[in-house]
């Protein structure tokens, strides 16, 4: 591997050690979810719910005890910087609501290929997030074959040089194999958009995730996850070398 930054994590939350390390101003992220549900969600309801704090039973009590507790939780990272406790009390859904809040990303953080919306908008209550889904992708999800050629991806970087340009001047690449569903998605005929990508990237982080990965191939011809991140690896090699 050419780059010199470069991590592999199982679940996609632990890149957080890494982001922490790097501090980039912007993530671009590919992933097949959105990721940006609100920090210590589950583990905030699971402390609650164990003390008898139901939000069935008092809503009020529940979002102010909740709110407190996520307040320490926060204060605790100020104080001690201790990422690994914060990653086993995250979902591995809710780390980007993190990053951002915590200020380990310091700008924007931007998620390309997710099934919800064919939209770029700012999401939940965190305006420093932005997503998009080209249109293709919902009138046939075999059009994640053109995941990363620039027949799709050319979008969300072109709407980003425009309505950001320096976004790419201090950014971290992040990926979830899961994004990648097809053979042929590993394969794109047009790579100019993804060796921007990964050339101009300050580093890369790349989440294996199997059980979203394996939940999500759709291709009648079978392969394992090391088939597809040793694929992935090829690609970023060879986009170091053109």
């Amino acid at each position: 591997m050419n780059h010199t930054n470069f991590h592999i994590v199982n679940k996609h939350h632990e890149v957080l050690k890494h982001w922490q390390k790097i501090k980039p101003n912007n993530v671009f992220c590919i992933d097949y979810h959105t990721d940006t549900k609100d920090a210590f969600l589950v583990y905030l309801f699971q402390q609650l719910t164990n003390r008898g704090v139901l939000p069935t039973n008092n809503q009020n009590k529940f979002d102010k005890q909740s709110k407190q507790e996520k307040e320490k939780l926060y204060n605790n990272y100020y104080k001690n910087k201790n990422i690994e406790r914060v990653i086993e009390c995250l979902e591995n859904d809710e780390f980007i609501d993190f990053a951002l809040e915590s200020e380990i990303v310091k700008d924007t953080v931007y998620v390309y290929g997710a099934t919800i919306i064919n939209n770029h908008h700012k999401i939940m209550s965190n305006p420093k997030i932005y997503q998009y889904t080209p249109k293709q992708l919902f009138e046939n999800n075999q059009n994640y074959d053109y995941i990363i050629d620039d027949k799709l991806l050319d979008q969300p970087i072109n709407w980003l040089k425009n309505k950001k340009p320096d976004f790419f001047d201090d950014f971290v690449l992040d990926i979830d194999l899961d994004v990648f569903n097809t053979t042929k998605s590993l394969k794109p005929k047009n790579t100019e958009c993804f060796s921007f990508l990964f050339t101009k990237a300050k580093a890369i982080t790349i989440a294996i995730e199997m059980d979203y990965w394996q939940e999500n191939w759709i291709d009648s011809k079978k392969q394992t996850i090391d088939d597809t991140l040793n694929q992935l690896l090829e690609l970023i090699n060879s986009s170091f070398k053109t």
